[in-house]
């Protein structure tokens, strides 16, 4: 009987909470409050901890950080907090390839193998430039690389060179024929990496130092160390949901733990950048007034191809309408 009085009580409770936690947020920052406090419950994977900018026609209408930078010493978040931003990075490397492409020192009909010998000529004959810019290159993601034996743990602590990654991806087995199908591949903006800097004859960082970061006068963007990102970066955490009924009653509706260590050489030109809201601003604006690159190059950076990918980018506002092959 007891139990049975339980089980009810939990269920009126799990009506109740449907019912309040589903009011309309009327502004931003109500918006943003109701992800940072109930997470997963307000459909987004975790509870939102980061900071946040909103900008209208080149002015920044919201700024706001929210939740820590390190949850075990309590450092809040701030909207000058340097975060590692992912794949994001990928914008920052095909802008790079479009850059040599302004230069002359690449086409994006070129193939792998005219640029990197060592990779295998089948099928690095037939990738192109324009297909791993736009993820049509036929090239896996990770998985790739654990088809071929390699340990996943292994391959996120082991230092390598971009020689060293080129030739690990080379290793691989296509999953489509290039050109044909896009499949999101992070080894293909490591190769992209590898390619900028044999061109060029400088390193990634100090690719992203020069064509970027001087021109623009950002103050917290680059790729560095593994001390650099353990010293000045937030630390990364890894979110998992709790299952059941148990789930309302998990304050975060599931367990936050720090992130597992990547060493950033294997993170590269696919996801080793970071970079803070401020900066991030001033180089999205770069992009859309075509600053750093002509403006030609600029729009073929962000002519959506297969699945709407762009160069490094996204495009998903409402006036596109079709998808370019």
């Amino acid at each position: 009987m007891k139990l049975k009085f339980w089980s009810i009580g939990r269920l009126a409770l799990l009506i109740l909470l449907s019912f309040t936690c589903c009011k309309e947020p009327q502004t931003l920052e109500e918006l943003m409050t109701m992800y940072e406090e109930k997470g997963h419950r307000n459909k987004i994977k975790s509870p939102f901890s980061g900071a946040v900018l909103v900008a209208k026609d080149g002015k920044v209408v919201y700024k706001q950080a929210l939740g820590f930078a390190d949850r075990n010493t309590k450092v809040p978040n701030t909207t000058e907090t340097i975060f590692p931003i992912a794949s994001v990075t990928k914008q920052f490397t095909s802008f790079l390839v479009m850059k040599m492409v302004e230069e002359g020192r690449l086409e994006l009909d070129d193939t792998i193998s005219e640029h990197l010998g060592y990779f295998p000529k089948d099928p690095g004959d037939q990738i192109t430039i324009h297909q791993l810019l736009s993820h049509t290159s036929g090239l896996q993601h990770y998985e790739g690389l654990l088809e071929t034996g390699m340990d996943r743990q292994t391959f996120l602590t082991t230092e390598y060179s971009p020689k060293e990654l080129v030739t690990l991806v080379g290793k691989t087995r296509l999953s489509n024929p290039p050109g044909t199908t896009y499949s999101y591949s992070s080894l293909g903006y490591m190769i992209l990496g590898a390619i900028v800097e044999k061109v060029s004859g400088m390193s990634y960082k100090e690719l992203i130092n020069e064509k970027i970061v001087k021109p623009l006068g950002l103050k917290n963007t680059g790729f560095e160390s593994n001390t650099f990102v353990e010293d000045h970066v937030a630390t990364g955490y890894e979110y998992e949901e709790v299952y059941g009924l148990d789930w309302w009653f998990q304050k975060y509706g599931g367990t936050i733990n720090e992130a597992s260590f990547r060493d950033q050489s294997n993170k590269y030109a696919t996801g080793g950048m970071h970079s803070t809201i401020e900066d991030l601003f001033t180089w999205s604006e770069a992009i859309r007034n075509s600053t750093l690159l002509e403006a030609e190059l600029t729009r073929k950076m962000l002519n959506p191809n297969l699945a709407g990918y762009c160069y490094g980018w996204i495009r998903n506002w409402s006036d596109l309408v079709e998808r370019n092959t």
